[in-house]
């Protein structure tokens, strides 16, 4: 018996089986740990977006309240970030600030203190600066800014969106953050 325990205390390494046991082991916490963490990444993603659409909406309404600036009619503004260059659609739905509003503007540094459209992405790219190459879709509605959506990239968002009834996505129809072609698109309000 004991020659037995000192020629077992002498094996060295593992044998083919515990290997085989400890791999699958390892292969089955794997397969439960992956899953979770991509979700845990997507999850986080679409968290940020939303943010960003939401800081978009705050800023828009501040623009709006500090320059004393009224809403004549419904107005959609469509803006391109590309680089450090904001490019957006004319808004014709707005009035007073002391600007000219109606005329589609390009802001890199400089704003075109005439143009509203001008001022307004100088005030984003201000408060959003670190935001990339992005595409945002906002909808003014009674003053304010009641619809924005954002997305990584400067591909246009129009066609990915919720419908839009009376200034407010209508989440109904099983629309979610994340687009057919894969864009975590982030919204304000949010989807509940």
């Amino acid at each position: 018996m004991i020659k037995r325990l000192h020629a077992l205390r002498a094996k060295r390494g593992f044998t083919i089986v515990e290997l085989v046991v400890v791999i699958a082991i390892i292969g089955v916490l794997a397969g439960i740990l992956i899953p979770m963490i991509s979700n845990t990444v997507a999850s986080a993603r679409i968290t940020s977006a939303n943010s960003n659409a939401t800081n978009i909406t705050k800023v828009i309404d501040a623009f709006m309240a500090n320059n004393q600036i009224i809403q004549i009619s419904d107005a959609v503004f469509k803006i391109t970030v590309n680089g450090n260059t904001w490019s957006g659609t004319a808004l014709s739905g707005l009035s007073g600030g002391g600007f000219t509003w109606g005329t589609a503007a390009t802001y890199s540094g400089t704003p075109d203190t005439s143009s509203g459209e001008s001022m307004l992405l100088a005030a984003l790219e201000g408060d959003l600066a670190g935001i990339g190459d992005a595409s945002i879709y906002v909808v003014f509605k009674g003053g304010f800014a009641r619809f924005a959506a954002y997305a990584a990239g400067t591909a246009a968002l129009d066609s990915e969106l919720p419908p839009i009834n009376n200034g407010q996505p209508d989440f109904s129809g099983g629309w979610s953050n994340q687009s057919p072609s894969g864009r975590i698109i982030g919204t304000y309000p949010q989807k509940k």
